[in-house]
């Protein structure tokens, strides 16, 4: 039994890849800038508390100074993410179906084989 769900999980992610591959190559990004709030960029903002978690790590070197550079680097990447303009290439409704049927088969069999009960 433990063969065949592991065979499972490695078709399912294979499939979940091969989708968000398909969807990806479909999808233009039309521009990238940090995100703003109101009229505050939170990319600056960010990026001086970058430096002073790099300046608070070099200090006090521990968990905490580390944990907050990541933290701040996660933000980032956050603010990066929500600031762009994403947008989809002209798809015919087959191309949707081969991209969200093999997600949606892939997506399935790793829950199944990760949330399966063994007997």
């Amino acid at each position: 039994m433990g063969r065949k769900l592991g065979f499972d999980f490695a078709f399912g992610v294979v499939l979940v890849a091969v989708s968000l591959f398909m969807l990806f190559k479909n999808a233009y990004v039309s521009t990238i800038r940090f995100y703003t709030l109101g009229r505050v960029n939170t990319g600056a903002v960010l990026v001086v508390l970058l430096i002073l978690a790099i300046i608070f790590a070099v200090v006090r070197p521990g968990a905490v100074s580390y944990t907050v550079i990541g933290a701040v680097v996660a933000g980032l990447v956050v603010s990066l993410l929500l600031g762009m303009h994403i947008g989809f290439r002209h798809m015919t409704l087959v191309d949707v179906l081969l991209i969200v049927g093999p997600m949606a088969v892939g997506v399935g069999l790793v829950l199944r084989a990760l949330f399966r009960k063994e007997d």
